[in-house]
């Protein structure tokens, strides 16, 4: 993935973070999927929503005047997934299931 081309998706400061941070990769993808996570949530998709309408922090992703509460989740090592949810959970539960 060419990091560069997602530049103008976070604030210039959450950027620099990223960029600056000795597990780059992890870093960019731990965002990536808050964002998305919420951008999906909230159902415009990321093209019709401007860099200044988004906002990330402590696991919140504001979007305008929407908070979305994102819940990361650890499904394996070089996994990267995220819930968003519109209210803040206490828990998450999660439920395998095998289709056969």
């Amino acid at each position: 993935v060419d990091f560069a081309d997602f530049e103008t998706v976070f604030s210039p400061e959450l950027w620099a973070e990223i960029m600056a941070s000795p597990h780059r990769e992890n870093s960019f993808y731990g965002y990536w999927t808050l964002l998305e996570s919420a951008v999906k949530a909230d159902g415009r998709g990321l093209p019709l929503i401007s860099s200044n309408q988004l906002k990330i922090s402590d696991n919140q992703v504001i979007i305008g005047s929407k908070t979305w509460f994102c819940y990361p989740l650890k499904l394996a090592p070089s996994v990267s997934c995220c819930i968003a949810s519109n209210q803040k959970q206490e828990t998450i539960d999660l439920t395998e299931v095998k289709l056969v």
